[in-house]
């Protein structure tokens, strides 16, 4: 097997190089908008997840300088750009977000990401790992089980803040693993930066709006 450092490494976003979710970033970024659009989500989930991605996407304006990158992960993915290895992020968020966020960080040569039809995850970005590659050795860092038919193929694994039962499963590969841990923003966190009890009276204001049925005015 070629030196780790010989071969690409493709970076899953959500949980792995971000400690958050940009489907969740995006979506509450688009009720604060306007929390009438939760009822548009509703129909453009119902053609698909990733026509979901690719229309909340195109409304919202996420500042990458501002999300929670998981730094003990991305010091290390500098290192490995000043030492010349190709570094791609393979994300299933929409390609419009994962661009600016791959512009913003400077490192990865391309990007691998979901469009308005297809949803870059699992097998998906399998395949697409693979295209780019021509069939030949890569590393891939992730965090979750829908990380796993990835690393099935991967000749090197590297695991961001791993999910429960996660890093026993790429220790049972035989591969090898690199472990990379930081500490995660609690679920309080997430709801008390979001301030819920706020959005609760927000959508009342709409209430005389929705009584009206002027609800897309």
């Amino acid at each position: 097997m070629n030196s780790s450092s010989s071969i690409p490494l493709f970076v899953d976003l959500d949980g792995s190089f971000i400690k958050t979710d940009m489907l969740i970033e995006s979506f509450f970024a688009l009720l604060k908008k306007n929390p009438l659009y939760i009822f548009h989500m509703i129909s453009w989930l119902f053609k698909g997840k990733a026509y979901l991605k690719a229309q909340i996407a195109s409304r919202v304006d996420i500042n990458p300088e501002t999300l929670p990158y998981n730094s003990v992960f991305l010091e290390y993915l500098r290192k490995e750009a000043e030492g010349h290895r190709e570094l791609i992020l393979a994300t299933a968020t929409n390609e419009m977000i994962a661009k600016n966020i791959a512009d913003h960080i400077g490192i990865f040569s391309s990007i691998i990401a979901s469009n308005e039809t297809i949803n870059i995850s699992g097998k998906q970005k399998l395949q697409k790992i693979s295209e780019h590659t021509g069939n030949q050795e890569f590393a891939y860092a992730g965090n979750s089980r829908k990380d796993i038919p990835v690393w099935s193929h991967a000749a090197e694994i590297l695991a961001v803040n791993p999910e429960a039962g996660v890093e026993k499963a790429v220790n049972s590969t035989g591969k090898p693993v690199q472990i990379f841990r930081e500490n995660m923003p609690s679920l309080k966190s997430y709801l008390k930066a979001i301030r819920v009890h706020q959005w609760v009276k927000n959508i009342l204001l709409f209430l005389p709006l929705l009584a009206a049925h002027k609800a897309d005015n």
